[in-house]
């Protein structure tokens, strides 16, 4: 019966999971397995259990008397049904991520399990097809290291960490290390979750519609480590701060590639600084306007910055640029789903504010160093970004009697729960959680660049273990052999040799039309369960009515095609 078990279940595993099925077959268990004995112990309802022997210790996985009244529990106060993503520490014998996918067919189901004998037996032991067939299922054997990676193939929007009691008894270290993984990943991307969750409907459409780009415009991955550490990036915020450095910047954009992000734009183009890219990610109407025409029409499209655009954008955004422009791979699924028929575009950080994207992206190119201006991470003075910028352009332009520029202001710090500090310039100033989130991510991420980093913010927040200059005292690497203007020609090379791709357009066109036929099957089920609803009431057929939307209810969950 083992026998027919294990067979049964690893052909399965084999079919679905190539690098689970050769880790299974070596029969190597790790050194770090302590188990010394591991036995199946039947329970009084009568399902198994397991029982291992670790150090002096006997320990069951499960409860002798009824595995299902823990799981019961667990998934009653820890799901919801609606998660998108549901990490697992112990996979035991299965019974928690039979109930796992039962309550939540279509979550991504990630599971860590420790020892490989365990494993081994639970496949031994019970057909475990239900899970081992789940198509969003990834398990993870032995102590491995866990790193972003191993939560970035998922989409992280919904999630939640489960684990077994028994586990966190038998393997304390293991338990902690994937805890600690999880919540330090969590917390790193704690913006990007709640940015996913504000905006997901208009990122999904905006995805779609800017489709076409994903297959003519090249990606962000063709620029990666262009620049080898031979010339710096200035990166570019729209801090109010920005306006005090002017001459400044004047001074060394020459010796520098300058990074802007979209809204400090206009005002650089008012003092005659026309930056060398310019990064734009937020997927509203409103900021597309930060790159309205009407603020660059005096410069020939031949001279505009080359755009870093992120394909979620609003798609006015990219129709109406007439510079040079490319994506960057999209944080949001459906593009996800249009890059697997356009191709990867490159991976980039965002943290819930474009100046990040554009200090990933300076980094990507391989500047060295990279010198950041304009971050200031607070409001003086009843501003919140430059004067001559988008933001301060449209506040003016939106005051009346009532709505002046300073209730909009006011407004605006208020909506983030505003602090008062202390600036560098140790005068008083106020920021909030939202620009707390920024400055967490900056000082958590600069120390992990192989670049040098210099914070030349003129009047801001410091960043803790950032080195910090006056812009004008900074020195760049720019070797008197380079010319800018020759890096810039070969970089335009290199984004015209990207080639397109809409060969693969029609594959992606038919994935839309069979999405489209399998949304009108479901529409049809919702239709059918709604003429269902009406007849229940005062009816004597109420359990068989009740049968049918139940098996509409699996239908639509379970649906497939």
């Amino acid at each position: 019966m083992k026998n027919n078990l294990l067979h049964h279940n690893i052909k399965i595993i084999k079919r679905n999971n190539p690098i689970l099925y050769k880790h299974l077959s070596s029969r190597k268990t790790s050194k770090d397995d302590k188990i010394k004995e591991i036995s199946i112990v039947n329970t009084k309802r009568g399902d198994p259990t397991i029982e291992i022997k670790l150090n002096n210790s006997r320990i069951t996985l499960h409860s002798k008397i009824d595995p299902m009244i823990e799981i019961d529990r667990i998934i009653s106060l820890k799901l919801s049904g609606a998660e998108d993503i549901i990490i697992l520490i112990g996979f035991g014998l299965g019974y928690l991520a039979e109930m796992i996918i039962k309550k939540n067919p279509e979550a991504r189901i990630l599971i860590f399990e420790p020892s490989l004998k365990i494993l081994n037996t639970a496949l031994e032991v019970r057909d475990l097809s239900n899970v081992l067939n789940h198509k969003k299922l990834k398990i993870i054997v032995g102590n491995t290291a866990i790193d972003d990676s191993t939560f970035d193939y998922l989409t992280f929007y919904n999630p939640v960490l489960l684990h077994l009691r028994s586990y966190k008894t038998a393997f304390p270290d293991f338990t902690k290390s994937i805890i600690n993984s999880y919540n330090g990943y969590i917390q790193k991307n704690s913006i990007n979750i709640a940015t996913l969750k504000r905006f997901d409907r208009l990122w999904t459409k905006n995805s779609f519609k800017n489709a076409v780009h994903f297959f003519t415009k090249p990606g962000i991955d063709l620029l990666k480590n262009v620049l080898k550490g031979k010339i710096g990036a200035l990166v570019v915020g729209a801090g109010p701060s920005i306006k005090n450095q002017i001459s400044s910047i004047i001074k060394i954009k020459d010796r520098f590639l300058t990074v802007a992000v979209d809204t400090a734009l206009k005002p650089l183009i008012t003092w005659g600084i026309v930056p060398d890219f310019v990064v734009s990610v937020d997927p509203q109407f409103i900021n597309s306007l930060s790159l309205n025409p009407s603020f660059y029409k005096t410069i020939k499209d031949d001279k505009m910055p080359i755009l870093i655009v992120d394909p979620a954008v609003y798609q006015t955004t990219i129709r109406n640029y007439p510079g040079k422009i490319m994506l960057c791979s999209s944080l949001f699924p459906p593009g996800k789903i249009i890059e697997h028929y356009s191709g990867i575009k490159g991976k980039i950080a965002a943290g819930g504010s474009v100046a990040v994207t554009a200090f990933d992206f300076a980094r990507i190119l391989g500047a060295d160093p990279i010198v950041i201006i304009g971050l200031d991470l607070s409001y003086k003075n009843g501003q919140s970004h430059a004067k001559g910028s988008f933001v301060d352009f449209y506040r003016t332009l939106a005051q009346n009697r009532i709505n002046t520029y300073q209730t909009q202001f006011v407004k605006y710090l208020n909506g983030g729960f505003p602090i008062k500090t202390i600036n560098n310039k140790k005068e008083i100033c106020y920021t909030d959680k939202r620009m707390l989130l920024y400055k967490s991510w900056f000082e958590r991420n600069i120390p992990l660049s192989s670049s040098s980093i210099i914070n030349a913010t003129d009047c801001g927040l410091n960043l803790e273990n950032v080195k910090s200059s006056k812009l004008n005292s900074v020195k760049s690497k720019f070797l008197p052999t380079l010319n800018k203007k020759i890096i810039m020609e070969n970089i335009i090379s290199t984004i015209n040799s990207g080639k397109s791709l809409l060969e693969n357009l029609p594959d992606f066109l038919g994935y839309l039309k069979k999405a489209e036929s399998n949304i009108e099957k479901m529409l049809n089920l919702s239709r059918e369960a709604k003429t269902i609803l009406p007849k229940m009431k005062n009816s004597d057929k109420l359990a068989i009515y009740n049968k049918k939307l139940l098996d509409i209810e699996r239908k639509i969950l379970l649906f497939t095609d």
